[in-house]
């Protein structure tokens, strides 16, 4: 997918989204740069944007998302603090960011670099993670952030293979983590997406080789959909939960490697 191709189909649902979370002008612009950044961000991190692509000029995202240079500015400040672009005078910015490469966590402070762990490491701080993501979610997510994250299930549903499935499976995740509109929980779960790709997508075959295994996947995350619809965050609390202490579960009963 090609720079403009990505960023054309972003604009209109971004400022939507925009529009109905936040309550003033103020509050638009700051959500906006967050969006922004996040979108760019999940862009570099799914190979949207490759390494050594040059990110569109201040001018032109201002223009395609309808926002002034300063949120801009903000938004693409925030991607350079955390190593993901690299932004030359006269030159405009470009993509530097590698899946085993530093995330910024802040202005001037030491880059962090995505940690080598297991799967299962993964999945365990996702249990610690996900459940609680759902109550914000509740509260803040919109139709158009539904409409998201039935696509990645749909998304699952057509993976034809291991590794499109789980990346199809943890980008529904992401979506859900979006819809907090809580920038800082988009990082993390950036974060543990990235500590997932260093530890490898075609790890743990036990969780989802078979295919009654990927529909009961699917299954369990149409549920937890249905319920964050449903404005219900116990009960989508618990079926995260639960989802994430069965595959915690099924590792702990194979050998290691498996």
């Amino acid at each position: 997918m090609s720079t403009a191709n990505f960023l054309d189909h972003a604009p209109a649902t971004i400022l939507a989204r925009v529009e109905a979370a936040a309550p003033n002008a103020r509050a638009r612009a700051r959500l906006l740069a967050a969006e922004i950044h996040g979108y760019l961000a999940t862009a570099i991190r799914s190979g949207a944007l490759v390494r050594g692509a040059q990110i569109p000029t201040e001018r032109a995202l201002a223009a395609r998302f309808a926002a002034n240079r300063k949120t801009i500015r903000e938004a693409l400040a925030r991607l350079e603090q955390e190593g993901m672009i690299t932004r030359r005078v006269g030159s405009g910015g470009f993509v530097s960011w590698v899946e085993e490469g530093a995330v910024g966590t802040g202005a001037g402070a030491t880059l962090f670099q995505t940690p080598s762990v297991s799967p299962l490491d993964v999945i365990e701080a996702r249990r610690v993670v996900e459940p609680n993501m759902c109550d914000f979610a509740v509260a803040r997510a919109t139709e158009e952030d539904f409409e998201r994250m039935s696509q990645r299930l749909a998304d699952m549903a057509a993976a034809r293979d291991l590794v499109a499935f789980r990346k199809a499976g943890y980008a529904f995740h992401l979506e859900i983590a979006r819809a907090t509109r809580n920038p800082l929980l988009v990082v993390i779960y950036e974060m543990l997406i990235a500590a997932r790709v260093k530890a490898g997508w075609g790890t743990l075959i036990p969780l989802n080789d078979r295919q009654e295994q990927r529909d009961a996947q699917i299954a369990d995350n149409q549920a937890l959909l249905t319920a964050l619809r449903a404005r219900d965050a116990e009960t989508a609390r618990r079926l995260s939960f639960r989802i994430l202490s069965e595959m915690i579960s099924t590792i702990a009963a194979f050998p290691p490697g498996c």
